[in-house]
């Protein structure tokens, strides 16, 4: 409770010296490593299309360090013919969660109506509240279907009241 903490917080001494010890030890280590670009390239490259499933998971998981810096690495393949590589991709992409974002919706914006409709379903997957308006805007600007589509469904999985509320 609030109440409590403030209370000991302010008693000073040897409480106050125990709780902030507690407080910081309570606090959830985060490890980040950047990784240089040519890193972030390589792991792509196994994300994306090595035959073995344990390689692309491990190097997938890897690719989390990067954050946001390795959705310019990842995206091109969601535009792909490939049916698999793009599957790879995506799961790349969703590894990376929330810090993939903004990059992806600057992605929704491309010509390539797959590349486009395949961003709007991984952040569907994400479920980012900050993309919602990025998605309207494809949902009613895209003059492609399969983009369209897949900017919907990403809106229902996210907000499903999303387009009522904008009046789409």
């Amino acid at each position: 409770d609030e109440k409590v903490l403030l209370r000991v917080l302010a008693k000073q001494g040897e409480h106050e010296r125990l709780m902030k010890y507690l407080l910081a030890k309570a606090k959830p280590v985060v490890r980040t490593r950047n990784l240089e670009p040519d890193e972030i390239q390589e792991l792509v490259q196994i994300a994306v299309n090595d035959g073995s499933l344990d390689k692309r998971r491990a190097a997938g998981l890897k690719l989390i360090a990067a954050g946001d810096s390795a959705v310019p690495f990842l995206f091109p393949f969601l535009g792909r013919s490939d049916a698999e590589v793009v599957v790879n991709a995506m799961f790349a992409l969703h590894r990376l969660g929330k810090s993939g974002t903004y990059p992806l919706i600057a992605v929704l914006k491309s010509d390539n109506a797959r590349l486009a409709g395949n961003a709007a379903a991984v952040l569907g997957d994400v479920k980012d509240p900050h993309s919602v308006p990025a998605l309207i805007a494809l949902a009613r600007t895209a003059k492609d279907e399969y983009a369209r589509d897949h900017a919907e469904k990403a809106l229902k999985d996210i907000d499903p009241a999303a387009i009522a509320k904008d009046g789409a």
